[in-house]
């Protein structure tokens, strides 16, 4: 899954990211945010934890972030 499909599942299902601390493109020191940025050809997956601990959790091409963190969303959504 690239970005703009992510984004565009988000945008069909009226999912409001904020609402599950997702951040995309950006850096966040928010706790318990899940997100990725970019830099360079490399996408980063990170994690924010209780005390605000900036943790990358895995880097990869974009299809491989956007992948995970579409699933990571599905099982924040069941919940």
């Amino acid at each position: 899954m690239t970005k703009t499909e992510f984004l565009e599942y988000v945008r069909k299902n009226n999912i409001d990211l904020k609402k599950y601390n997702f951040v995309i493109g950006e850096k966040s020191n928010t706790p318990y945010t899940v997100g990725c940025y970019e830099e360079g050809e490399k996408w980063y997956l990170y994690e924010v934890g209780e005390r605000q601990n900036f943790s990358i959790v895995k880097s990869g091409d974009e299809k491989e972030i956007f992948d995970y963190l579409y699933f990571k969303l599905r099982g924040n959504i069941s919940m």
